[in-house]
């Protein structure tokens, strides 16, 4: 009864959906995000219906249903403005996630859509994007290895010199993980991290 008098561009369906993500209940927060989606297709609040269909491609991303969450994410992309920049970024990088969980998408279509990525990248503001801790690191991810220059911008970002003895291991042992990979799918040997952002054997990345 609560939801039938909601108006059709009520912010209370992204509320409503981000709180049930937050909780990991999936399946609810997905209904309620394609409730929210269906309601404000009707409205001219292109912001708000962009960030349920957002949160819905996440929501059938951990439903497996990864070829529809591509579908959002288009659906999103399309809301895109020239100013929107980084929820742009954020679309792309989940976008290449997906690219990179299942089989969706040729080669060169990838490759594309990482070089649209990376200039999405250089168009947002490198302080702002490192607020957000889980989207640096997923930047990092998707773009670090084919753009060295974006991996190096995030990392001096990052005020490592003020972490703990703690997190520095953990993200000691995270790049080492990370470099193992990296060496293994370029057939180089171990380093080829340090190699691809020019960091010296000798270099302390703490200092």
């Amino acid at each position: 009864a609560e939801r039938a008098e909601r108006s059709a561009d009520s912010p209370l369906y992204f509320l409503e959906a981000q709180t049930l993500e937050k909780l990991e209940r999936w399946p609810e927060a997905r209904r309620v995000a394609k409730e929210g989606i269906y309601a404000l297709a009707q409205t001219q609040k292109p912001d708000m219906l962009r960030d349920l269909l957002r949160l819905a491609a996440r929501a059938d991303e951990k439903a497996g249903q990864y070829g529809q969450a591509v579908q959002m994410l288009d659906s999103a992309e399309a809301l895109c403005g020239k100013d929107d920049a980084l929820p742009c970024l954020e679309i792309a990088i989940h976008r290449l996630r997906l690219y990179r969980l299942a089989p969706l998408a040729e080669k060169d279509e990838i490759r594309a859509r990482r070089e649209e990525a990376a200039a999405l990248f250089d168009r947002v503001s490198i302080s702002l994007l490192t607020q957000d801790r889980r989207l640096a690191r997923e930047v990092a991810v998707e773009l670090g290895a084919a753009y060295p220059e974006v991996l190096r911008k995030i990392l001096e970002q990052q005020e490592m010199v003020s972490l703990s003895a703690a997190r520095r291991e953990v993200l000691a042992r995270a790049l080492a993980t990370w470099d193992t990979f990296a060496s293994q799918e370029t057939g180089t040997e171990p380093g080829f991290l340090a190699q691809v952002i020019s960091l010296d054997p000798g270099d302390d990345i703490f200092q």
